[in-house]
């Protein structure tokens, strides 16, 4: 399965030594960890910026998904807010 979505904020993950490797998406057709049910895990990549990264891990809070990358967004974060992100679930995970 994939989709694109608009990324809305980018934040820095203080689990990590404060590294933005966090990315909440407009919609998201990544799983959760809810109810005994692990994440789903996937590729993510933007629109405009060279590389992937791994989705290793996606939490629920409020409302919002937030998408934990397994690396550091690469350059200044701003420049994220706005575009187009591309989501590339596993489907090996789904069930």
């Amino acid at each position: 399965m994939e989709h694109d979505a608009t990324v809305l904020e980018i934040f820095k993950n203080v689990k990590q030594n404060n590294v933005p490797n966090i990315v909440i998406l407009d919609r998201t057709a990544i799983y959760p960890t809810s109810g005994g049910q692990m994440h789903d895990t996937g590729v993510m990549t933007f629109a405009g910026v060279a590389g992937s990264y791994n989705i290793v891990d996606a939490i629920k809070v409020g409302k919002c998904v937030l998408h934990i990358l397994d690396k550091p967004l690469e350059g200044y974060t701003e420049m994220y807010k706005g575009k187009t992100a591309h989501v590339t679930v596993d489907q090996g995970r789904r069930k």
